[in-house]
């Protein structure tokens, strides 16, 4: 059955099968493929099958479908090979014959040691795995000593070679007890990631045979030979063994003088071995090998049953095994849906447990498909109008995320909505959630307060709100609805102008979209700048609209990615060159500040250089400038070149 390949900006992929003959596309969490960007509009296209063939078709969205990078007016077949383009997403049509190729059994595979994956047998059955404790690895171990991408596993086929990784983790990627940072696995080998241990199994390894004859030094020995020679020996250990034991009666007047002075070394060793077993156990516990600290917990307790550090860690381990097991039933309730439940029992793990930052992660995937849950429900009560209904529910979701432009704007919306028709509502104020949110710690101020001195009146000021949260037609629909009103024909031709400037935002933007997807970052650039050039008559700046904000998020993006490619060849004025770009859009940017930061280690290595290997001034003046060609003026290390520039002149 063919299947619809997505591609999202991050370059992770997600199937959608065709089987039911279509599939609607959008924004809106209704439909079959959700694409979250505000260039891509609530119901943008429709997907479908006929007489076995795959079509597509613009359901009248703002910024269309790009087919072969050329745009797409009405329902248009998709051949195979053939991308298609949806604002920053690529989706590519499957077909069946594309996958109807005889299936092999792998060759590779790891077989689990430990619990949860013990006796497990894993196929390896991509080229490249990558191992880690989150979802967008191929091998997922939620294990505490895996880190969050741990280890690649890549498989060349051609040279029946199987290579192990390690990428940078916490705990080291281990092959038969060692540590490594690369190695070629064979088959037998025990692999461990963390504290996770497998066996690696080749399928097709050759079988080792026992020889029969045992080959010393160029000569055969027997079967009997070998029994002979070992008799031999045994002889010789038993007449050792006889003397060693003559010996031994001899040293015990030796040792009876000497047990005053090994009582008090052993004193001294028990103090130490309770010191070890105290840092293994803290050790164990920070990894979150709970077993193995309980282990070495009972050894010191053994030892000293009323040790005062002993008895501190057992009510920390305590209080640990506790929150493992309200992870692992957080985890369940969320794999069968029980959502609600879920984040209450996650919520009470404190933020000193270990265990913390994967319940963290947990919630934040909880609130997020809460939010997205109720959200919908809402918008189906405001269609069906029962508007007192979706109203009610926007308190639950402000519990979640009070700062969500779309939750802001749809909470004007039906306020609006009630006034008219008169329906009576207590209006909310969304300051009171701020500190019960969990996705947010501050209150976006609202873009109605935010836009409405701009314009001193409440109808275009909502309309300009729509355009802001990424709704430029709704902007313009409702500026259009202005311009019929008698009151607003003073105001025709300020209300016109700012319907010009969105038709420009709007065809500049899909103009950059389309130099962007095509490589072209000059033409990217000059396009997205008109764009920002007329948001800025429209809105303020800062803090910034939907389309300001993910222009800035791509070209920042693709700049530090141009940078870094440069950084990588040694090129390091051309990478400066790019990073300067991304500085001029955002000086604050964490990103941006970053790459400065790598190339102002190069500065500093090079003036190092400099002052330890005396050179001629030609070299000197050289090398100087080449410091500050990749350093911003602000930084210390261009003060430093600079004015040992000007001391040789």
């Amino acid at each position: 059955m063919e299947e619809l390949l997505v591609t999202y900006p991050d370059g992770s992929h997600k199937k959608f099968s065709l089987s039911k003959g279509e599939l609607l596309i959008g924004r809106d969490s209704d439909n079959d493929v959700v694409l979250a960007s505000p260039a891509v509009s609530r119901r943008h296209a429709r997907i479908y099958m006929w007489d076995s063939q795959v079509f597509i078709e613009d359901l009248g969205s703002s910024n269309g479908i790009y087919v072969q990078s050329k745009r797409i007016n009405e329902a248009a077949l998709v051949k195979p090979g053939e991308p298609i383009h949806i604002g920053e997403f690529t989706l590519n049509v499957i077909y069946s014959d594309e996958e109807e190729t005889e299936e092999k059994p792998p060759r590779f595979y790891l077989k689990g040691r430990m619990p949860p994956f013990k006796n497990e047998v894993i196929p390896l059955e991509e080229d490249e795995i990558f191992v880690g404790r989150v979802d967008e690895n191929h091998l997922v171990i939620t294990h505490n000593s895996i880190s969050r991408r741990h280890s690649v596993i890549k498989i060349d086929t051609s040279q029946e070679i199987v290579k192990i990784s390690d990428l940078e983790s916490s705990n080291g990627t281990f092959v038969d007890g060692k540590r490594i940072k690369d190695a070629i696995l064979q088959n037998g080998n025990i692999v461990r990631f963390g504290d996770v241990e497998f066996e690696f199994i080749d399928t097709q390894a050759p079988k080792t045979k026992v020889k029969k004859d045992v080959s010393l030094g160029g000569l055969k020995f027997s079967k009997n030979m070998i029994i002979l020679v070992t008799a031999v020996f045994a002889l010789l250990f038993i007449l050792v063994i006889a003397g060693s034991l003559k010996k031994r009666a001899n040293q015990k007047k030796m040792i009876s003088a000497t047990n005053s002075t090994e009582q008090t070394q052993k004193a001294s060793s028990t103090e130490t071995r309770l010191s070890e077993l105290a840092e293994k156990i803290r050790q164990n516990i920070e990894k979150g090998d709970l077993s193995s600290a309980k282990l070495y917990l009972k050894e010191l307790l053994d030892l000293d049953p009323i040790n005062e550090e002993g008895l501190k860690i057992k009510g920390k381990l305590e209080n640990e095994t506790r929150y493992k097991d309200m992870l692992e039933s957080g985890d369940m309730k969320y794999s069968i849906g029980r959502l609600d439940e879920a984040k209450e029992i996650l919520s009470k793990i404190p933020s000193d447990s270990i265990f913390f930052e994967s319940a963290s992660q947990k919630l934040k995937d909880i609130n997020t498909k809460l939010f997205s849950q109720t959200f919908s429900d809402m918008l189906k009560a405001k269609r069906q109008k029962k508007y007192k209904e979706a109203y009610e529910m926007i308190p639950k979701l402000a519990k979640i995320n009070p700062s969500s432009s779309d939750l802001i704007s749809e909470m004007r919306e039906l306020e609006r909505i009630m006034k008219q028709k008169k329906i009576k509502f207590t209006p909310i104020d969304l300051s009171q959630y701020v500190e019960k949110g969990s996705q947010s710690g501050t209150l976006k101020k609202d873009p109605f307060t935010l836009i409405n001195p701009m314009y001193n009146d409440e109808e275009i000021t909502r309309a300009i709100v729509y355009y802001y949260i990424g709704k430029p037609d709704n902007a313009l629909l409702e500026l259009s609805k202005l311009l019929k009103k008698k009151e607003y024909l003073k105001q025709k031709d300020r209300i016109e102008e700012i319907q010009l400037r969105i038709f420009k935002i709007k065809g500049k933007y899909r103009e950059g979209q389309s130099a962007m997807l095509q490589g072209d970052i000059r033409q990217a650039d000059n396009a997205f700048k008109e764009v920002l050039e007329n948001d800025t008559k429209i809105v303020p700046s800062d803090p910034p609209s939907a389309f300001r904000e993910d222009i800035e998020k791509q070209l920042i993006d693709v700049y530090l990615k141009i940078g870094y490619q440069n950084y990588d060849k040694g090129l390091y004025e051309e990478a400066f060159t790019s990073f300067l770009s991304a500085y001029r859009i955002n000086q604050k940017h964490p990103d941006v500040l970053k790459a400065f930061t790598k190339l102002e280690k190069v500065a500093q290595e090079e003036y190092e250089n400099i002052v330890l290997n005396k050179s001629d001034v030609q070299s000197t003046v050289k090398r100087l400038n080449f410091i500050k060609a990749i350093t911003l003026p602000s930084s210390d290390i261009y003060r430093l070149a600079d004015e040992k520039l000007r001391s040789l002149k």
